[in-house]
């Protein structure tokens, strides 16, 4: 009921019960728009008082296995999801003892000799010795309670007692799943394994989903009116990962923003120490007609969230920096913003890598030769041209806007009248108003001013 006004509680909540109590309530009569939500509650409370919230806490402290091992699991599981959501903070070390102290005696004590590190290896451990403890114990029958009169044999032979067996010198038992001797403490590498199987069996299931997903196929040639060819693929990362600002195209403080020119084409890259890879958008290399390889799909992960795919690849494709010529391969991904993500596998090919984050600029190493390229979002220090240059970058197809300022009090408000002036200023300015007309023109560049005694 978080955000949800008081007035409307009310239907809310009882659309949303079940069972016993929408049956009631519907044969109740309660008229909704005259209950409020906290006389709603004692309402029910008052009908099913027995419908007490019990505390996690206290229901893992007092399960215990009474059937089977499967039963037990699904028991305190139902528990334990309640208290991590209420008590987040506990570690896993006190779900593991918890589980191991609610096993039955014959379970527990042969489950706690193996120190199980997580859930899954208890659950593993209790299944197995469950299994054991079945199959070692013999079935038995109660005696019935019918007395039985045994017969006297007088020449029966006394019964002597056996002597006690030689506990050390009993031969030692076998493994169940390895061939060395089982003794208290033994740590089996075999179940070891098959435990970390057990845990990891997930993570393989999704790469197997993945792989079954996107089969390999075998390149094919395309017709080249989309400008799309196909060929093999050579050493694919089996790893890629890509920086949620670099992928968006928003300029950060851990990106340099750089100017391309990529087969006569300008192109916007960001250098990215996020990102493992080098990257071009697929738009920008259909619009150039890059010639692209089409490979098996890889995942990238997103920093923050979020899986894409990649699927293809332009090999060795050249492009400048600043004159400066460089050569790559780029993987072709749907980009948001850039056209270009220059990653950390291209910095390893250019290595000393200095990144200038204060003076927003990069140095590689090319040939041997340091060079620094800025950030082309960052202006230059010369911001003033001349008129002469402004004209020609007009007539060069540059646009120009022209700042006006105006006065929007003036446009706004209306003007006030002026002051009315006085008897001698009026014949004054009538006697001589050709002195006083307003101008229509610049002065002259020469003014002769002649004053008369």
């Amino acid at each position: 009921m978080v955000n949800i006004p008081v007035d409307g509680r009310v239907k809310r909540g009882i659309a949303h019960i079940r069972g016993q109590a929408k049956t009631w309530l519907n044969s109740a009569g309660l008229n909704a728009n005259n209950t409020s939500w906290a006389d709603l509650g004692q309402i029910l409370l008052q009908r099913f008082p027995d419908a007490v919230t019990s505390d996690p806490m206290d229901q893992l402290q007092q399960l215990k296995q009474t059937s089977s091992v499967n039963a037990y699991i699904d028991a305190y599981e139902a528990w334990m999801t309640q208290m991590k959501r209420e008590r987040s903070y506990l570690p896993q070390d006190f779900f593991v003892d918890r589980f191991i102290s609610g096993l039955k005696e014959g379970i527990k004590h042969t489950v706690q000799c193996q120190k199980p590190e997580t859930l899954l290896s208890a659950y593993w451990f209790a299944r197995q010795y469950e299994k054991a403890y079945l199959s070692s114990s013999k079935t038995w029958t109660a005696p019935s309670s019918t007395t039985r009169h045994i017969p006297i044999q007088p020449n029966r032979p006394a019964l002597v007692q056996a002597a006690p067996r030689d506990i050390q010198n009993k031969a030692p038992r076998k493994c169940w799943y390895c061939p060395e001797n089982w003794t208290i403490g033994h740590r089996c590498q075999t179940m070891q394994r098959a435990l970390n199987n057990i845990e990891m069996q997930g993570h393989y299931d999704n790469e197997q989903e993945q792989e079954d997903q996107f089969p390999r196929e075998e390149p094919q040639d395309v017709a080249p009116d989309d400008g799309v060819h196909q060929g093999p693929m050579a050493n694919p990362e089996q790893l890629m990962n890509i920086s949620a600002a670099a992928y968006n195209g928003s300029p950060s403080e851990s990106t340099i923003s750089l100017l391309l020119n990529i087969q006569g084409s300008r192109a916007i890259a960001l250098a990215d120490t996020g990102s493992t890879n080098t990257f071009m958008d697929h738009a920008f290399a259909i619009k150039n007609e890059i010639k692209l390889i089409a490979t098996k799909r890889r995942k990238v992960k997103v920093a923050g969230g979020g899986i894409i795919s990649s699927e293809y690849v332009a090999l060795e494709c050249p492009f400048t920096i600043h004159g400066k010529k460089f050569s790559t391969d780029f993987r072709i991904l749907n980009l948001q913003g850039s056209d270009v993500i220059l990653g950390v596998n291209w910095f390893k090919c250019h290595n000393p890598v200095t990144f200038d984050f204060i003076g927003r600029s990069l140095t590689l190493g090319v040939n041997g030769e340091l060079h620094t390229f800025s950030d082309h979002l960052i202006p230059k220090d010369k911001l003033l041209i001349s008129s002469e240059q402004c004209s020609k970058l007009i007539e060069q197809g540059a646009e120009g806007y022209l700042l006006l300022p105006t006065d929007d009090q003036s446009e706004s408000q209306p003007e006030e009248p002026h002051p009315p002036l006085a008897d001698e200023f009026s014949n004054l300015l009538h006697q001589f108003q050709d002195i006083f007309q307003a101008p229509s023109g610049l002065p002259p560049r020469e003014l002769v001013i002649t004053i008369y005694h």
